[in-house]
C-alpha cells in the first residue's frame, strides 16, 4: 500500500506563509538578517520608549523599556502581505538620498531612528518633525506594527535587581514628622501606592509603583534623594 502522503502533499502544506517557518519559541534573532530597525527615545511626557526590529523572514521583535504595555522582549511573525508591504515601502522610501540626522528646535519631542539594512550596508536617519515625508510614512507604518496584536513575550524585563527583590515594590522609611500621605502624593507621576507598613515601625511602609512608568533603579535613586525619606530599599520576597 502507497504512503498517501507524497511530497507534492508536503508541498501543499509549506505553501502556506507560516505552515514551514519554526515556531517563535525555537527563533534565535542573533541568527537572523535584519531588514529595518526602529527605535522611539524619550520626551517630557510618556512617550513610548521602545525599540522595534523585523527581519526578512518575516520575524519582529519589540524591546518595550518605558511608558508600553509590552515591556520585556516580544515576537511575532508578520504575515506575508505585511512583509511585502514593509519591503516595498522601504524600496520606495530610497532612504539613501536622505541626512542622517535631521536636527529639531523642539527639545520635547521623541526623537526617532529608522536603520534600513539592505546586504552588507545600512542607512540610519535620526530625527524628529522636520524629516522627510517619505520617513515619517514609514515611522507610521513601523507604529503600526509595533502596537499591533499577536506579541508573544520571549523574555521578561531584565533590572539588574538584587536576588528575591521585587519589581515595582520599595521598602521606604520616613522622617517621624513626615505624613506618608502627604508624601506619596508627590510621587502620584509614578503612581506610588501604598501597600502596608513595617510592623513595629510607623515610619516604614511598603509602597508600589508604576514598573511601565519608571525602571526601578531610577525609581530608588528619586526616591533617596528626597528629603523625608532616611533610607530606601528593594522590597524582597
Amino acid at each position: 500500500m502507497k504512503n498517501p502522503f507524497t511530497w507534492s502533499a508536503a508541498l501543499f502544506i509549506c505553501l502556506s506563509w507560516s505552515a514551514c517557518q519554526p515556531s517563535l519559541s525555537m527563533v534565535d534573532t542573533n541568527r537572523l538578517n535584519k531588514l529595518v530597525e526602529m527605535s522611539k527615545g524619550p520626551c517630557f511626557g510618556r512617550c513610548p520608549l521602545y525599540a522595534l526590529t523585523v527581519y526578512d523572514n518575516g520575524v519582529a521583535s519589540y524591546r518595550g523599556e518605558r511608558y508600553t504595555e509590552k515591556l520585556g522582549v516580544y515576537l511575532k511573525r508578520l504575515t506575508k502581505p505585511e512583509l511585502q508591504n514593509l519591503s516595498a515601502a522601504l524600496r520606495r522610501a530610497d532612504l539613501w538620498q536622505y541626512n542622517d540626522v535631521y536636527r529639531s528646535d523642539f527639545p520635547d519631542l521623541p526623537a526617532v531612528s529608522i536603520t534600513y539594512y539592505e546586504d552588507e550596508r545600512s542607512k540610519s536617519i535620526l530625527g524628529k518633525e522636520s524629516r522627510p515625508e517619505a520617513v515619517v510614512e514609514l515611522e507610521t507604518l513601523l507604529t503600526n506594527i509595533a502596537n499591533s496584536g499577536g506579541w508573544r513575550l520571549r523574555s521578561a524585563p531584565d533590572y539588574g535587581l538584587p536576588p528575591g527583590a521585587i519589581p515595582g515594590q520599595l521598602i521606604v522609611e520616613l522622617h517621624e514628622a513626615a505624613n506618608p500621605e502627604a508624601w506619596m502624593t508627590s510621587y502620584s507621576r509614578q503612581e506610588m501606592k501604598f501597600i502596608s507598613k513595617v510592623w513595629p515601625s510607623n515610619s516604614k511602609l511598603i509602597v508600589s509603583y508604576n514598573l511601565k512608568l519608571i525602571d526601578p533603579q531610577s525609581m530608588i535613586d528619586l526616591v533617596r534623594q528626597d528629603v523625608e525619606v532616611l533610607s530606601a530599599e528593594f522590597n524582597r520576597k
